[in-house]
C-alpha cells in the first residue's frame, strides 16, 4: 500500500495549527493504525511549504521519494506557511501533488477575532509598534478569506475543500483536536 490520499491542512495562523501539528506528531502510532501518517522529520511541519516557496528542488525531490516509500494510504501535510502562497505557488503545490487525491482543510476564525489575536501577539513579541488602526490597514489582505479560498479551490477544486469555522461551538465535542481527528477519519474513509 502506498500514499493515495493527502489531507493538506493549510493553517491558518491563530487557528490552533500548532496544536494540530503537535497532535499529529504525538499521535502518529495511533494514526498509523487507521492507515494515516505524516512525514515527520527535521523539517516537520513546514518543509514542503518552505521548499515550494523557495523553489528548493533538492528538498522537493527528497519529499517526493518519501511520499513514494510511505506505506500508509493516507498522509497529512500541515503548515500555516501555505496561507501566504500566491496563486502561482498554490498551482506549484497542485502540480507537485498531482499524483494524489488531495483534500485541502482550513479552519477560519472570524476576521475581527483573528486580527485582534494576531495584533495582540505581535505587540507582545515586539513584532509591531503600529497602532491598531494602522495595523489593520496594512494587514487586511491576510484576512481576505474569499481570495484565500479562491486560490486553493481554483487549483484543487471546490469539491476537494473542507472549510471549518474556528469556533469552539462548531468543533466536534467542542474540541479542536477531536474535530480534526473526526475530519481525518471521514476524509480517509471516503477516498
Amino acid at each position: 500500500m502506498t500514499v493515495k490520499n493527502i489531507v493538506l491542512h493549510i493553517g491558518l495562523s491563530k487557528t490552533g495549527t500548532s496544536s494540530i501539528q503537535n497532535y499529529i506528531r504525538d499521535s502518529l502510532a495511533q494514526l498509523r493504525t487507521l492507515g494515516v501518517s505524516a512525514l515527520i522529520d527535521n523539517d516537520w511541519p513546514h518543509g514542503l511549504a518552505k521548499a515550494i516557496n523557495a523553489s528548493d528542488e533538492a528538498f522537493k525531490d527528497k519529499f517526493k521519494e518519501s511520499l513514494k516509500s510511505e506505506e500508509s494510504e493516507n498522509l497529512i501535510i500541515s503548515s500555516e506557511y501555505f496561507e501566504f502562497m500566491d496563486e502561482a505557488k498554490v498551482r506549484a503545490v497542485k502540480s507537485f501533488l498531482c499524483d494524489y487525491q488531495v483534500t485541502v482543510v482550513v479552519y477560519l476564525k472570524r476576521q475581527d477575532k483573528a486580527i485582534i489575536s494576531m495584533y495582540n501577539e505581535e505587540v507582545k513579541k515586539g513584532i509591531t509598534l503600529l497602532d491598531f488602526r494602522e495595523y489593520c490597514r496594512q494587514n487586511w489582505r491576510r484576512f481576505d478569506y474569499c481570495s484565500l479560498l479562491q486560490k486553493w479551490s481554483t487549483a484543487f477544486g471546490v469539491e476537494n475543500m473542507v472549510v471549518r469555522p474556528f469556533d469552539v461551538n462548531s468543533f466536534y465535542n467542542e474540541d479542536l483536536l477531536q474535530d480534526f481527528f473526526v475530519l481525518l477519519v471521514l476524509i480517509s474513509s471516503q477516498k
